[in-house]
């Protein structure tokens, strides 16, 4: 009976020890379970500087450990985009920026700045710029800048004003039988109207460098100014007899012939030298350029002839004149008159004139 009793007790036992074997081997396969998900592999990214991406795979558990393990080091003024302590993900890209020089300047003054972002735009907001995407950026807001680049930045500004404005007056004259000729007449006084104009405005680091008419409103319409005028007269010229023209300076005067011809006018300056060159102003005949000389076609007026010479319609009288001078562009019925100053030929212009041809 002592001895089944022992048999029982050993088998017990045995039992136990089995039981918790089996208890101990569950308790480690969970552990072991849970350390394979705690260091399980991850696939990360690290993008250092300008340099291409490097892919790799880790069991390290922070962003400051598998740096370490890569052996890259940061410079002091370089910047990580993330922090060290940060723990590692799957998938996760590690961002480093490596400081550069870079030059800016802005209304003139040029700054010698240390940078990481990798844009121009980037770069100046890190300095502390604050750009808009508006504003002149050079090179251009969203291109690279490397190690001792140049960046250019100019504020630019718009604005819309609305600017009030004179609308002037037309000046019209109409013919009056009743009037004397040449007499003139006011009849309507000329009052400018109003208007309302809007423009944009472009300023670059304050200066204004455009502006743009955008809309207009007219406020009040101009009333035009009107004269009248007395009829003209065909000519203001009289022939006193045959072969004779009555002037107002110098009386009568004996012509062999009277031509109409076009003219035009020039000046010294019109000769195709220097005032510095011996030869400025001086004519084909070796007289000096100035009023009273006049170009011809020799073919229609000898040269050396005295003219008296006035406008067709009697307007305008250039006076008593030489054929002293010649053109290549003087052919036939045209002459070239000479005045003392350029503006004075400029207002001439051009137009038909009577030419006496003088005893």
């Amino acid at each position: 009976m002592i001895n089944g009793l022992k048999d029982r007790m050993l088998n017990i036992s045995s039992s136990a020890k089995k039981i918790v074997l089996i208890s101990a081997a569950a308790v480690l396969t969970l552990v072991i379970a849970i350390c394979s998900v705690c260091i399980c592999a991850k696939q990360i990214v690290i993008i250092d500087g300008d340099g291409s991406a490097k892919e790799l795979t880790t069991f390290k558990r922070y962003v400051g450990e598998v740096l370490e393990s890569e052996n890259i080091v940061l410079g002091s003024r370089d910047k990580l985009g993330t922090s060290a302590n940060a723990k590692l993900r799957d998938g996760m890209k590690i961002e480093i920026y490596r400081a550069f020089n870079v030059t800016v300047t802005e209304k003139g003054e040029t700054r010698n700045l240390v940078a990481t972002q990798r844009t121009a735009g980037e770069v100046l907001t890190e300095l502390g710029y604050n750009p808009k995407k508006t504003d002149k950026i050079t090179p251009g807001y969203d291109e690279k800048v490397s190690d001792f680049d140049e960046i250019t930045l100019i504020r630019v500004k718009e604005e819309t004003i609305k600017v009030e404005e004179e609308i002037p007056y037309e000046s019209k004259e109409r013919e009056n039988k009743s009037l004397a000729s040449g007499a003139r007449k006011l009849v309507q006084r000329g009052v400018p109207g109003e208007k309302t104009v809007s423009y944009k405005i472009t300023y670059e680091d304050g200066v204004e460098v455009s502006r743009e008419k955008v809309n207009e409103e007219v406020k009040t319409q101009p009333i035009a100014q009107i004269r009248e005028v007395g009829p003209k007269k065909a000519t203001n010229y009289t022939i006193a007899s045959a072969g004779t023209v009555q002037t107002s300076r110098s009386g009568n005067l004996a012509y062999s012939k009277v031509i109409t011809v076009n003219a035009t006018a020039y000046d010294a300056s019109s000769c195709g030298k220097s005032p510095s060159h011996p030869a400025y102003g001086i004519t084909a005949t070796g007289a000096k350029a100035g009023y009273g000389i006049v170009a011809v076609d020799p073919r229609v007026i000898p040269l050396g002839s005295r003219l008296y010479i006035e406008s067709s319609d009697g307007s305008y009288v250039y006076g008593t004149a030489v054929a002293a001078d010649t053109g290549g562009a003087i052919k036939g019925n045209r002459i070239d008159l000479c005045f003392n100053t350029r503006a004075e030929a400029i207002r001439f212009g051009r137009r038909n004139v009577k030419v006496y041809v003088l005893k």
